[in-house]
């Protein structure tokens, strides 16, 4: 299964492959823990199980009362390795109680197999009980009085803290903490998350306890900062695997060129799926990520379509999966992969954790998943013992994927993205603070876990009516209702909209909406996507209680809205010279007009019309970034442009060619932001502009998309020369030879200008100054 094996048999090969690598075996590292009892060293011995390096060094720290990150590959037995800690823990503390958090109920649901497996082989009676919405009240209770092991998600754990009398007895036990796969909360998540936790350490305190925590997750490249940002304990790392790995034959896959057209390749996700069939008619179990439901819905159906009109395969057999689906369709599933019935499945990002589908031969990307994590977390899906394996990567016609394609060391040699997370957004605070205020009252010793603003944001929840009392007394909640119901861990939770499809009698809920993106994607008139289905929105209600309505339609367009941001009242913090530019931090008000919307043809994207929208402004305070371009730059390059718009080679103004350059640069800065870090390109906005009103000069602004910001784009200041040199590559090597650029390099499927200006040529002049001096 290798680079040959695809070119000698592969039906419609046109030299995709771009890129083949072999990753050699690794033998595994073996290492005896010290820590753990004589019986379990006993029945480790018995069963012929040896840990490996990096298990034996968690035990060993953990037991030695060390907070722990195992951040290791997947398939490295991450598992075990905290299993074996809570065992000896309850061998030690007959009554010791442990909190296991993960971020999905499927993953919670297998690892609770997994766990209970790895209890029974060790002869301890350990009760183990999820908590979840999906658990009955009866079973709740019984799992709060009973477990000595409780199996949770986030969302829930927020709820659950507000009536923790209920757990007085597990928290009086409490002694262990595991989060899994903890590079999956930062950002706007990994703020909510990290609240959470300290609201938990703080209920913990009050019956006494102190837990420790074991963190496991992915390759981060900042694991110790992340772990004690999402904490707030001082943590030991552990970095080193010391699993075996089976040879990988990785390539990627680049889908062919349409004729001559240089910047316009062959759909992804056609090639995706007619490779899929392919592979599975050659016998190979496999399974496929794609980026959305419904393509995962979409990738399937077509795989099915090839397999039986170009191989007359009617046997084999390919489903999608993903969380729009039931649990019970789900778990048939996962059964199905596990007892070879299925012969390929097509996945969200679901099945990117640790579920159990069995052994898989091949694991296939139709597009790169945005970070270097996923990436590995998605191909570690084949190859989860020691068997020779295959995983390819199809990208997009984008930016970041065809950097990627060109640049293979960035995903085999390069540091690992950090994760980030910028707890001084002060909206979730306060609503994590007045959550705490309810479960207990505040007071001064708090101020470790809940920051030194916990008095003034106490003042303005007093003055606001919810909180009574001062902090040396003691904040109290005053109201009856419950503050945890209204914090939403993927939002601010300010002026949300109500999202509800109507089909003749019935309605169903969709997930709440914050204004931007209702003025986005539920603007009047618009047409929405879901799970393979268009919908117009039929009712668009602002006010004390917005909403939106949909309505199933059948339509041959689709809406896209168009939209002005400005930046204003800007606040530097900080700035630094890069290169031939002051580069500086700060906030600003950022404001998004989405004055229109266009109908486009589902066909061609040919545009029907231009509609507009009698929709104020969206503003937000957030953080932002940002360089001015000088005077001696500016006149350079409307010199260039003036000298080629004067020869012919250029059709548009030298002040529009300008402005083009300076949107393309944006756009390439913003493209290149999920290189260094874990972040999707809609988490922050851009903004270039010949003129500032406020600073006197030409900028380009990068900012975070919620209120307040959660650091993205502060990060992103320290980041600057880095962004520069790859933006340069970025743009430099892309074979188009459009003025404009192509979607694999200035186009951004998100602006809101419709990709205009954009001038290529410039951009570069303006991104190759971030690190040259001044000759």
């Amino acid at each position: 299964m290798d680079e040959s094996f695809l070119t000698s048999a592969y039906h419609d090969y046109q030299g995709q492959i771009t890129f083949s690598t072999t990753l050699p075996e690794k033998e595994p590292e073996y290492r005896e823990s010290e820590g753990l009892s004589q019986h379990l060293k006993k029945i480790l011995r018995t069963n012929d199980i040896s840990l490996y390096s990096h298990q034996a060094e968690t035990i060993d720290l953990f037991l030695k009362g060390n907070d722990v990150c195992l951040t290791t590959g997947t398939a490295s037995g991450k598992t075990l390795a905290y299993a074996l800690s809570i065992i000896n823990l309850l061998h030690e503390k007959e009554d010791a109680k442990a909190l296991l958090v993960f971020p999905t109920k499927a993953l919670t649901r297998d690892q609770k197999k997994e766990l209970q497996d790895i209890f029974a082989l060790f002869s301890k009676n350990i009760e183990v009980g999820i908590y979840d919405g999906d658990v009955s009240s009866e079973r709740k209770r019984n799992v709060r009085e009973n477990a000595d092991v409780v199996l949770t998600n986030f969302s829930g754990l927020n709820l659950y803290l507000s009536h923790h009398e209920k757990w007085s007895t597990f928290f009086e036990d409490l002694e262990a903490v595991i989060v899994d796969e903890a590079h999956h909360y930062r950002g706007l998540l990994g703020i909510h998350v990290a609240w959470i936790i300290r609201r938990l350490r703080r209920i913990a305190r009050y019956y006494s306890k102190d837990p420790r925590f074991i963190l496991t997750s992915a390759t981060l490249g900042n694991p110790k900062q992340h772990s004690e940002n999402l904490v707030g304990k001082k943590f030991e790392i552990i970095d080193q695997d010391g699993s075996e790995r089976g040879k990988r034959n990785l390539l990627f896959w680049n889908p062919p060129k349409f004729h001559d057209k240089i910047d316009e390749r062959k759909s992804t996700h056609r090639e995706s799926s007619e490779l899929m069939a392919f592979l599975v008619d050659k016998g190979l179990k496999t399974l496929m990520f794609a980026p959305s439901r419904k393509m995962t819905e979409l990738d399937a159906l077509w795989s099915r379509e090839v397999l039986e009109e170009e191989f007359s395969n009617k046997k084999a057999k390919v489903k999608s999966y993903h969380a729009g689906h039931s649990k019970e369709e789900r778990r048939k599933t996962e059964m199905e992969m596990r007892d070879g019935e299925l012969n390929g499945v097509v996945s969200t990002t679901a099945l990117e954790l640790g579920i159990n589908i069995g052994s898989i031969d091949v694991t296939l990307l139709s597009g790169y998943p945005g970070s270097r994590i996923s990436f590995w977390q998605q191909i570690g899906r084949a190859g989860r013992e020691a068997e020779e394996v295959l995983s390819i990567l199809v990208p997009f016609n984008s930016a970041l994927d065809q950097y990627i394609v060109k640049d293979p060391d960035h995903i085999l040699g390069e540091s690992i993205e950090d994760a980030v997370i910028d707890l001084s957004n002060n909206h979730v605070y306060s609503k994590h603070l007045l959550s705490a205020a309810q479960e207990l009252p505040l007071r001064e010793e708090d101020e470790d876990l809940l920051t030194q603003r916990l008095e003034r944001a106490g003042e303005m929840w007093k003055k606001e009516g919810s909180l009574a009392g001062t902090l040396k007394s003691g904040y109290r909640y005053v109201r009856d209702d419950f503050p945890q119901q209204d914090i939403d861990l993927y939002s601010i939770g300010e002026n949300t909209f109500e999202v509800q499809i109507r089909e003749g009698d019935s309605v169903k809920s969709l997930p709440e909406v914050d204004k931007n993106r209702a003025y986005r994607e539920f603007h009047p008139n618009a047409i929405y996507l879901h799970q393979g289905e268009y919908y117009k929105v039929v009712r668009f209600k602002e006010g004390p209680q917005p909403e939106v309505i949909l309505e199933r339609v059948d339509t041959d367009y689709y809406t896209e809205t168009l939209r002005d941001t400005n930046i204003s009242n800007i606040e530097m913090e900080e700035k630094r010279k890069v290169g031939e530019y002051e580069v500086c931090k700060g906030t600003g008000d950022v404001s998004i007009h989405y004055f229109a919307y266009r109908k486009k043809k589902l066909s061609d994207d040919d545009i029907l019309s231009t509609e507009s929208l009698g929709l104020d402004p969206v503003t937000i305070n957030t953080q932002v970034s940002w360089f001015e371009i000088p005077d001696h730059i500016e006149r350079k390059l409307l010199k260039t442009a003036e000298e080629k718009v004067n020869a012919g080679r250029w059709v548009e103004s030298p002040e529009k060619s300008y402005m083009g350059g300076l949107h393309a640069a944006e756009h390439s800065l913003i493209h290149m932001l999920p290189l260094l870090m874990l972040i999707d390109e809609k988490d922050v906005g851009g903004v270039s502009t010949d003129f500032h009103q406020e600073l006197g000069k030409p900028a380009i602004f990068i900012h975070d998309a919620v209120e307040e910001g959660v650091g993205f784009s502060h990060d992103a200041y320290s980041r600057f020369e880095e962004l520069g040199k790859r933006s340069v590559k970025s743009l430099e090597e892309c074979p188009c030879e459009s003025l404009k650029g192509c979607p694999a390099c200035t186009f951004s499927p998100d602006c809101g200008n419709d990709n205009e200006p954009l001038n290529k040529v410039l951009a570069i002049d303006l991104l190759e100054k971030l690190n040259r001096t001044i000759e």
